[in-house]
């Protein structure tokens, strides 16, 4: 993915409530762990799964409720017997 014309560092800062300075460390090192590329025209992902694992925003594969076994080894309100 490819923003051609990305908000300023301080703007960025404004809208996540943080420094100018931090939003340009938190970017170098995104940068240096080639996560991202960034240029005079622009900012590149370069690892989408690398990038949302880095903000938390990984996606988790999880097990549907409905998929699990309604046989009661599957609730946690039991005791173990």
């Amino acid at each position: 993915v490819h923003i051609p014309k990305p908000p300023t560092h301080q703007l960025i800062g404004q809208m996540v409530g943080s420094t100018r300075e931090s939003v340009s460390r938190a970017l170098g090192d995104l940068a240096t762990q080639g996560v991202i590329t960034v240029e005079r025209r622009g900012i590149t992902i370069q690892a989408r799964d690398a990038l949302e694992l880095a903000t938390g925003h990984a996606r988790r594969l999880r097990t549907p409720r409905s998929a699990l076994a309604f046989d009661g080894t599957n609730d946690r309100r039991r005791a173990p017997v």
